[in-house]
Order: C-alpha cells, then structure tokens, then sequence
C-alpha cells in the first residue's frame, strides 16, 4: 500500500489473535512441562481471542515473541492490554511483558546479566517499569524503575508506550495504563548495538526461576497488541480505541487469491477455514470485490456452481453461536445469481436465502415456510440486511433488500419481510450452495458478509475522502501555473501588484504530522494585496456532516495582513493573535495563537442546515489522536449553512521578503485522519510481496516471511522468483519515474556471475498469502536488468519501472512485477528485505 501515513499504513505488526491460533507472532517460547500458551476464547479485549499464557508454579516462562525489532535512533509506539488474574505478583513478581536486546549482536560489555527492559506485576499490586539502558558516554549498563500505578485483577489493562529507543540523552519514554499517563521519562533508553539492532518484544509471563512461591495455576490473557513507527499515534495503537467495533462478530470479504476456496481462512469470527463439499462444479474466488453504496468493501468475491446434478457449496463454523441468549444481532451481504433456473442458496443454520430459478429471492425460518422477498429479482446484484431480535421463546426476522445505507438504521416497520419463528432458533455454521446442474454461466456469487451486534457493525461506510491535498511539493521559484498535489480543478493563479508568490525549499514540520516537499512565501511589494487563488474540484460543505481543514503557517513580521480564506471562512493575522471568522461572524481572537510563531491549525466544520460550528485547535497533540471539541481554542457558530470550492492565500498591502507569510500542508478532509495523516507521497510501500521456491515447496507459500529470495539453481529444489505489487491508484501526479528500491541482506559469493531481472507481471489477482511456484502467473516483458557484479550486502538494488508504472496507472491502477536470476549456481542468490522485515523494506520511488 502506498505510504500514505494512515492509521492502518503506520501499524507494522498486530497480534489481535482473530484468526483463532498463534499465526500473527513470530514464535513461543515455554519451559516447564505444564507452561503453554494458546489462543482463546474465554478472556477478549476486543474481538473473539486474546492470547492465553498458562503456567504451574514447576514453570518457568509462557511467552510469545514479536519478530519486529525496534529501531535506534527511531520512534516507536506500542500499545497492548493485559488481563490480570486475581494472583498476580501475589507472592512474587511476574514479568509480564518485555523489551528484550537482540543477543546475537550483543557488544561484549552489556551481557552483564543485567534483565531487559520489562513490565512487572509487582507483589504490590502496582505494575512497574524496569527499564535498562546504557550509561551516558560508557559502556556499562544500568537500570531504573517507574511505578505505574495499582493494576486492576480481573480485568483489562490497557498499555500504550511512546518510545525512542537510543542511548543518547534524547531518549524518551511515556506510558499510560488505562488512559493515565503513568510515567514521562527523557534521557537513554537503549544500549549503542548500532543501527537494525533495537529491541524485539514479549509478552506472556516469565518467572525466571523453576519453583517459584504463590499460587498456581497462573493465568494471564493479553490481547491487541500493536507497534507503530514515528508516525503513528496513541489513537493507532490503543487497545481500547473505538475504529476496532467490538460489536462485529464475523466478517469474510473474500480477499483470497483467485482459485479455490477450499481452506481459506481469511477474515474474523470463524473458528474454522471453509471447506467444500460437492462432487462436481466449483467454489472459487473470482477478481474484483461487488460494490454498493455507502458500504465498505475490499478484495474478490466468490463464485459456485455444480456440474453434477448435486449441490456444490462451501461451509464455515462461527466462533460464536447466534441466537443463545435473548437480544438482537444483524446480518448483510451482497449476492447475485447469474441465470434463471438453478438455486441459489445462503444458510445461517436453519434460516435461509434463496433464489429459486426464475423467481424473486425468499427467506424461511426453522418454523416458517419461504416468503417471498418481493422485487428482489434473481439477475441483480443485491445488498441483504437482516434484524434477528432473539426472545425468550420467539424470535423475529425483519428483512431489507437495497436498503439505502445513507439513511441510516432503518425502522423495523420499513422492512420487507418480517417473519416469527415460534420455537426461536440459534446457528453457528454458514452454508452457500448453488445446484442442481449448471455451470460457470448458471451460478451465484457473494460478498462481503458480515454478522454483528448492531446495524454499525454490519454497514460499514467507505474510507473518508481527502477533498484537498497540497504539499507545494514543488521547484524553487514562482507558484504561478503549479499544479501539483491532489483534489483541484486548477492551477494556482497568482494576482495583485509587484509581490511574490514563491515556493522555497524545504517544507515545515511538525511533531506527528506527515509533511512532504517545500513551502509557499507570499508578499506583496506595491500596495496591493499578493494573491494565490486555486479552486477545488469539488464543493466542501455542501452537505450536512463533518469535514476538517488543517494547514502550517508562520508570518514573519507584525504590521501587513496575513490570510487565508476558503470561501467565506477566514483566518487572519497582522501584528496580534491570530483570528477568524465565518461568512456572517466577526472575527473573533484565537488567543495564545501569536502571529510570530510556526502554527499546526486544525479546524473541525460541522455543517447543518441550522448553521455550522467551527471548532478551531492550535498546535493540538497529534499524538493522542483526535482531540475533544470541549477542548479547542475557539469555537464560533456561524448562522449560515455555507459551503466553499475556492481558497485564497492572501498577504498585504505593502510590504517586502521579511513582512511576508508562509504556508505548507494544506488539507480539507471528511475525518481527523484525512488532515492530519493525508494519502499522497512519492514512495510507495508494497501491496503484496513473497518468494515462490520450486521443488517440494512448490506448492508452499512464503508471502509473510521477513525476506524475499531470488535465485537460480541446477536443482529445481532451489530455484526462487521473488513478485511485489505495487497499489498506484492513490498516486495524485501523473509518473514519469518509477525506481523499484530493494535492500539485500545476505548476497551470495557468486553473485557476480549472474544478473537480476524485472518482468512486468499482467496478472494482478495473486495473493500475498496464496502465491506458490505452482499458482505463479506468468511474465514476459522485460523491464530491467541488474548486473550482480554491482550488488551488495547493504546497498539498495534498483530497478527502473518507468514505463510499466505509466502505463498501469493509466489501466487498472495495479503494478506487478516477477524478480529472477539469469544464471544458474548454489552462491548466485540474493536475500532482500519483505514488507514484513524489520529493515528497509521494499519502495517504488515515484516522480
């Protein structure tokens, strides 16, 4: 995916234990004969699972072990929630969580014994921070504590950190338990192992002694773990944060290679993979997810049809049965049956939905017959919603097809069917099935079902669209005519007397927003105003809802007009503090917000027929996510519902270079993310990447190891291809350059007798996770060639895509590409970092 500095895109590992085992972590570490550690349902902070460490006190550790490291010198995030039993720490501490040095590239002097830096459930019933470090300017190591604060037994704890790991006095490290900042250290955090050495991280309960005193068994649960990069924020990586709704209990999106669906397990809520069943026909994946309006949907989507005269289908068991206890649960998911004739079916154990031949789609209870659902004709794409309201006895079916999501939950009174199952009924299997005889043509296909506890949970909306982006990611010199970032229907025009409009090189920054490219200056000279003018590509405002606005700025002298206006909503500055004011306000003073001073503005309009509100935060704290708007710096009611498609950048009359204003990071957005994060860079991180090896792994998949290999080998055993796809479609300018970067870790001795090649891949539907040498697709046009004699260990490898990248982001937005060897030998191989290493993971630089 592109760079894009989302929530999601700053995210680098997560162990959210939905997928029912252990796959998300790098490996586990027990001893002791009853030590263990599992996944499981019992305890879940959010979601289904949560992980589960078990130990007897004849036990010496149950942990996991991230295979992320840290980086020194870098930021880093991490955020994960701990359930603590009723005996923790009773007798003696447990450490429960661990920052823990690489020992392979340990410096002699710091295997001291010393622990690692750690999380402890102190004897107390406090949790304390141990952390280790090197001493300033000497190679010793040292220790300090940090008291957390009282931990609650029985419950979740929710963890965040804000860490730079280094030996340097620049260090920092902040931590909160439960939304409380408990700790704010500055100074080293690390030990100098040099750089790709940082820490890797444990969680789980380790003792450090076999027999150890207190009660047994020990059990602890911990759940949401997840480590950010420098971009990241508390909001990304806190357990408790609301973007993971508890209240969804299944999903499948189909996002599966293209093939067979037989063991997919993909998506969350499933306590199995799908299986199929039938004899003859076909339950495969097919390209491209369905749409619907104001619905969220992402990868492929599934199609089945028999050839036999039998039913073929697929069937999958939930984590969670429905229908146990009394209260309310909804269903959606989009279907489509392709030819009159033939049945179309979905089962929710004993309810059901079909498309019988020719007629209209029904629905049926244990206790009902079918009723039809009227105008839901067989050949159309359909979105169905479902209410299920469980009684104590009965339970009642309301039905919708096509609802329109805009509007929100809909009434049960709307619905068009509403059935009454007599004896109530519960399920905890899924069943699509098509028959009896038919073929590719006559079939059914399905989409993005989902079950939750609410009508939110199971209508998601689409990501949020950033209107308006501009970096001035341009040359040095006169903004006239550029026509650069993203949202615009024109270039910047520039007006007024003898001033300048100038972009100077070197962009502003500010702490945990994504800044890119230079900055705009603008002054005028003669008396009249200087003017930068550009108009949107849309209207912002023209609806009721939320949309945001954020822009840097600094105004380098008192006395001239400094400002910026979208439509009729304004920001001014002269010799005080900044001010603002709406189409029918007067300006009123953001006070503390002096004219003098580099300024992160963020603006929240609430749009309303009745007026709109305009929240404003000055240099707000990115870092803990979006702010309250009890706390902003001024919020003005404006009596009009307005809407703007222009902006203008002001500053006059009269003046000169020093009495000048400077602009950066220009964003309107319909979400906090939108304008603090944007979704525009020239580096793109990728889609997908994995090695396919041939031999007996032929038909094993690699796609989320930490390194990509290529090679050629007499053996077939040994033969490596290495494939990425690169995602172009967010990608706001046109590409005239496109380098593909790739950092080797390991080079083999006989590199120099082969060379590296670059072939454009057409098909883009293989998957990270389903890719092998035996599913591979094809390639045939060459696009680059590197000699091995240029390779080295540590020295980033490029290839020159250009021409494929122009051209893919003319088509399907989609960019695959195959890395091979030319020449055949057991020391010509190269081993690159994947997407899922801690290093320097594979780029496309794009211009």
């Amino acid at each position: 995916m592109a760079i894009s500095h989302t929530a999601q895109a700053n995210i680098l590992e997560t162990f959210d234990f939905e997928t029912g085992d252990l796959s998300q972590v790098g490996s586990t570490e027990t001893e002791g004969a009853s030590a263990s550690v599992s996944a499981s349902s019992a305890q879940a902070r959010q979601g289904t699972y949560s992980m589960r460490s078990y130990m007897q006190n004849q036990d010496k550790r149950a942990e996991i072990v991230s295979s992320r490291r840290g980086t020194v010198g870098g930021e880093h995030w991490y955020g994960w929630s701990i359930y603590l039993p009723a005996n923790a720490g009773d007798t003696t501490q447990d450490i429960i969580s661990q920052f823990h040095d690489w020992h392979s590239s340990q410096p002699s002097w710091a295997k001291d014994g010393v622990a690692p830096t750690c999380i402890v459930a102190k004897t107390n019933g406090h949790l304390q921070m141990d952390l280790k470090f090197q001493k300033i300017g000497l190679n010793e190591t040292e220790h300090d504590y940090f008291d957390l604060g009282a931990f609650t037994p029985n419950a979740w704890n929710d963890i965040v950190i804000h860490v730079k790991w280094t030996h340097e006095t620049t260090g920092f490290m902040k931590i909160w338990v439960n939304g409380v900042l408990q700790m704010d250290y500055t100074g080293p955090t690390y030990l100098d192992y040099g750089p790709g050495n940082g820490p890797y991280f444990k969680m789980g309960n380790y003792k450090g002694v076999y027999h150890w005193s207190g009660d047994s068994p020990r059990t602890y649960y911990m759940d949401e773990y997840r480590m950010g990069d420098a971009y990241a924020s508390y909001a990304d990586v806190n357990p408790a944060r609301s973007m993971h709704d508890a209240a969804l209990i299944a999903y499948e999106g189909f996002d599966y290679a293209v093939g067979s669906v037989d063991g997919a397990n993909g998506g969350i809520g499933w306590a199995s993979a799908w299986s199929e069943w039938g004899n003859g026909g076909d339950a495969s994946t097919i390209a491209d997810s369905f749409s619907y309006a104001s619905l969220a949907s992402t990868g492929n989507r599934f199609r089945v049809y028999d050839t036999d005269g039998n039913r073929q289908g697929i069937v999958r068991t939930l984590s969670t049965t429905l229908g146990a206890t009394e209260g309310t649960y909804w269903i959606s998911f989009i279907a489509k049956k392709n030819h009159s004739g033939r049945e179309a079916y979905i089962e929710f154990g004993d309810m059901a939905l079909r498309a019988y031949q020719s007629n209209d789609w029904e629905i049926k209870t244990p206790d009902t017959s079918y009723t039809t659902l009227t105008g839901a004709g067989y050949a159309a794409q359909h979105l169905f919603l479902i209410r299920v309201d469980a009684g104590a006895v009965n339970d009642t079916v309301s039905a919708w097809v096509d609802p329109d999501l805009a509007s929100g939950e809909p009434s049960t009174g709307s619905a068009l069917v509403t059935l009454t199952d007599a004896g109530g009924f519960t399920f905890d299997t899924v069943n699509i099935q098509h028959g009896v005889w038919g073929n590719a043509m006559q079939s059914s296909e399905w989409d993005e079902l989902r079950i939750g506890e609410s009508f939110a949970a199971v209508t998601p909306a689409p990501s949020a669209p950033l209107f308006v982006y501009e970096a001035f990611d341009y040359a040095t010199g006169s903004l006239d005519g550029a026509d650069g970032g993203f949202g615009w229907s024109t270039p910047w025009i520039i007006s007024g007397g003898a001033g300048y409009a100038e972009v100077l090189s070197a962009g502003f920054d500010y702490t945990n927003l994504v800044s890119q490219g230079n900055r705009f200056k603008i002054y005028d000279t003669d008396g009249v105003h200087q003017t930068a003018t550009r108009q949107l590509a849309q209207s912002v405002g023209a609806e009721t809802g939320e949309y945001w606005l954020s822009f840097l700025t600094k105004k380098n002298s008192s006395g001239r007009t400094s400002s910026i206006d979208f439509g009729g909503l304004s920001f001014k500055a002269a010799s005080g503090d900044w001010q603002v004011k709406g189409p029918t306000t007067s300006y009123a003073t953001i006070t503390g917000a002096a004219y003098n001073e580099l300024h992160f503005f963020l603006v929240r309009m609430d749009a309303s027929p009745a007026g709109n509100t305009i929240h404003v935060w000055v240099d707000p704290d990115l870092s803990l996510g979006e702010p309250s708007t009890s706390g902003t710096d001024l919020t003005l009611s404006d009596e009009a519902f307005f809407s703007f498609n222009t902006l203008a950048i002001k500053h006059g009359p009269f003046g000169n270079s020093s009495q000048s204003a400077e602009w950066d990071e220009l964003r309107v957005g319909t979400s906090f993310a939108d304008v603090v994060t944007g979704d525009f860079t020239n580096a793109l991180e990728t889609d997908a990447d994995a090695y396919v090896r041939n031999g007996s792994y032929a038909n094993t998949n690699h796609g989320l190891a930490s390194s990509l290999w290529v090679k050629a080998d007499a053996s077939d055993e040994y033969n490596r291809r290495i494939f990425l796809r690169f995602d172009l479609s967010g990608y706001s300018g046109s590409i005239t350059s496109a380098t593909l970067s790739l950092m080797p870790n390991t080079v083999g001795s006989g590199i120099a007798n082969t060379d590296l090649q670059a072939y454009l891949v057409s098909n883009d539907s293989w998957a990270e996770t389903g890719i092998t040498w035996n599913n591979q697709p094809g390639y045939s046009t060459l696009l680059d060639t590197i000699s091995g004699s240029t390779i080295q260990n540590g020295v980033a490898v490029e290839f020159d895509l250009s021409s494929a990248a122009s051209s893919e982001q003319s088509g399907d937005g989609a960019l695959s590409i195959v890395i091979v060897s030319t020449s055949a030998g057991s020391d010509r191989y190269v081993v690159f970092d994947s997407y899922e290493a801690a290093g320097d993971q594979p780029l496309l630089i794009l211009e």
